[in-house]
């Protein structure tokens, strides 16, 4: 790759690099709570999420990031509850469900997510991290007072 000012940019390979790194000074520390890895290609190879576009040798490859596309977008929903599809909802409570549990003390959790999903938005009046309300669980609920 190439940046803007026409010298070689490394982020494909830094990045690869730097994870190996990382694990593997950690492995050192506690060998049972860090795999040993190999990397298949020392560099980041950009994917096409859309299968219909990629090379057939690819095609596989596109389920990451449409997985991803898919989480980010119902985490969305959950938030903002602008879809008027099924799916999407269904997708969205789910989701809001698993946010409910997290922002549980972790012995009262009961979906196993504590360090592994959680949600937060930045930032609040303050300018801190705060805990959104999900509007597809309060899509059907009354106001308690009229708009003046």
């Amino acid at each position: 790759m190439k940046n803007s000012t026409g010298k070689g940019d490394n982020f494909a390979a830094y990045i690869p690099h730097e994870v190996c790194r990382s694990i593997d000074k950690k492995r050192t520390q506690k060998p049972t709570n860090h795999p040993e890895i190999r990397l298949l290609c020392p560099e980041v190879i950009p994917v096409v999420s859309d299968p219909a576009r990629a090379s057939p040798e690819m095609r596989q490859e596109c389920e990451l990031p449409q997985l991803v596309d898919l989480m980010t977008s119902s985490i969305r929903q959950a938030l903002v509850a602008s879809s008027g599809q099924k799916a999407k909802i269904a997708l969205a409570e789910m989701v809001a469900n698993w946010i409910e549990d997290t922002r549980r003390p972790p012995w009262l959790q009961t979906e196993e997510l504590h360090r592994r999903f959680s949600v937060s938005c930045f930032p609040d009046g303050k300018g801190r991290f705060y805990n959104p309300a999900l509007a597809v669980t309060d899509r059907f609920q009354l106001p308690l007072f009229e708009d003046l």
